[in-house]
């Protein structure tokens, strides 16, 4: 079975086991027609594994950690032990959005259990092409409510990419305050590494756009992304193709994201700049890795 085959399988699984009854999706309930859309759109997934992203399952936080652990030990050539890691959570568990993004984009100091010292790279900046990339669905979380993402890119193992879909002819805004009801009830459980995600993206499909992430949201703040010659690119499979591939997604990230000091907040690289220019929202310097 090939792998859209593989996640046209899990979709119908999904909906046959809430068919009738809609399954609460943070405090809000999700009906068979909100499943059915997702389905429609699922075989667009298959673009961003296209892509190189590894697909993953990851059911739940102790998932998301036992994962987190592996590729952090890839992407540093290390194996973790679990007093280790749990040093390594222990750092990850400080701070709010913007201290979150400053430490991705740092080096910790891990005190080993032999006595000698390593440092962990989170994120790899400077080559930004040489990190691990996976793609999951359905990640449960259960803070204030139990919500359940739709689609998340995992870099070296820490969600810095949230994908929200819904179905066509519904406002982007939905998706917009859905996002928003993540962040007020489940972001911040356990060690909160969903508060590592850097950029937002909505869709319904016709209609995508994308944000960074910040305490007080604004959805005059979300944007379209745009081709070299300024045509925008609003459809969600072309915006997997263009925006989404894993390279640019993580020179997004490490490059174009500015970390504004003063006013505490990220701001992601309005296309109109260019992919190739150093300028970000409001004219900042870059400030990367």
């Amino acid at each position: 079975m090939n792998a859209a085959a593989n996640l046209l399988e899990k979709a119908r699984g999904r909906k046959e086991q809430t068919h009738g009854q809609g399954f609460v999706k943070g405090n809000y309930r999700r009906h068979p027609s909100r499943v059915e859309g997702v389905l429609q759109m699922v075989g667009r997934r298959i673009r961003l594994q296209v892509t190189h992203y590894a697909p993953v399952t990851i059911p739940d936080i102790t998932a998301l950690h036992a994962n987190l652990r592996a590729q952090l030990g890839i992407q540093n050539n290390i194996t973790l032990s679990d007093t280790e890691f749990a040093r390594v959570l222990n750092h990850l568990d400080k701070g709010n959005v913007f201290e979150r993004a400053k430490t991705l984009r740092g080096r910790m100091h891990l005190a080993q259990d032999d006595g000698t010292s390593a440092y962990i790279q989170l994120l790899n900046c400077d080559e930004w092409c040489r990190n691990q990339y996976q793609v999951t669905t359905q990640v449960t979380v259960e803070g204030h409510h139990k919500t359940r993402y739709d689609i998340t890119l995992l870099v070296n193992g820490l969600p810095l990419v949230q994908i929200e879909l819904k179905r066509r002819g519904l406002e982007l805004k939905e998706a917009f305050n859905q996002i928003n009801r993540y962040q007020r009830h489940s972001y911040w459980a356990d060690a909160g590494l969903f508060q590592y995600v850097q950029l937002f993206v909505i869709s319904n499909g016709v209609n995508t756009k994308y944000y960074a992430n910040n305490r007080d949201q604004d959805f005059k703040q979300t944007f379209y992304w745009a081709s070299e010659d300024n045509t925008l690119i609003t459809q969600i499979d072309a915006f997997a193709d263009a925006f989404l591939e894993k390279c640019h997604m993580s020179k997004m990230v490490a490059k174009y994201i500015v970390l504004h000091e003063s006013d505490k907040v990220l701001m992601a690289l309005r296309p109109q700049l260019g992919p190739k220019d150093s300028r970000c929202i409001d004219g900042e310097a870059e400030t990367g890795c």
